[in-house]
């Protein structure tokens, strides 16, 4: 469903993942009809919860909430994301889940920061956009920023100098892969590529018959 080892490779000044627990053994979901519609609730998501410590805690489960949204806090600094939904549409937009999952946890973080942290309802690319209509997390998932007035709220607390330059710049380095992003351009570019295509194929045969010719001279 997504890549652990890439998650732990990502470089952060802000975080590292030190341990991943994958619990196999799970609660009787809230609704099983024995087809498609398996959807735990908030209180067993919570007991999942409950003996995992860590600075932050961020459980991922690939089913959705009863509550209908994609991701909740549990007491101070744990919290669940349901990548059930939003893998579909971040699919569709050529995004990875793993995007996805870190631009969550950088948005944990600053919440365990302060109390005072809210989503706002309005999107605006930021990593507090509530994302009321699931399809808006394209807008925020990759360079992702933080708005004005969230970056006001974090300049009241006591946090060291730079942090969150520093930190918007980590959000901007969460994109595709140079390789997805060369595909993508050269699929929105049919006839440069079918250009660079015969180049590549006229060059190609050029230094063949150079070749032959070394070769049998």
């Amino acid at each position: 469903l997504f890549d652990i080892d890439l998650l732990k490779k990502h470089q952060s000044s802000f975080f590292k993942i030190d341990n991943i627990c994958i619990k196999r053994i799970l609660p009787d979901p809230q609704i099983h009809d024995g087809r498609l519609d398996i959807i735990y609730s908030t209180d067993d998501i919570a007991k999942l919860l409950k003996d995992v410590t860590g600075d932050v805690v961020v459980g991922i489960i690939d089913y959705p909430f009863n509550r209908g949204f994609f991701s909740y806090g549990f007491g101070h600094n744990k919290y669940c994301l349901s990548i059930k939904n939003p893998r579909f549409i971040l699919e569709k937009a050529n995004i990875r889940i793993e995007n996805f999952i870190l631009k969550s946890i950088y948005k944990y973080i600053l919440f365990v920061k302060s109390n005072n942290l809210k989503s706002h309802r309005d999107t605006r690319r930021c990593i507090f956009d509530l994302n009321g209509d699931l399809r808006d997390i394209v807008f925020n998932t990759e360079k992702a920023i933080i708005c004005n007035e969230c970056k006001a709220k974090l300049e009241k607390l006591n946090l060291p100098q730079d942090y969150i330059t520093l930190f918007e710049k980590e959000l901007l380095h969460i994109d595709k892969d140079v390789m997805k992003k060369v595909e993508l351009w050269l699929q929105s570019h049919v006839y440069i590529a079918m250009l660079l295509s015969g180049i590549a194929s006229l060059l190609i045969s050029i230094l063949a018959n150079i070749l032959y010719q070394y070769l049998t001279t």
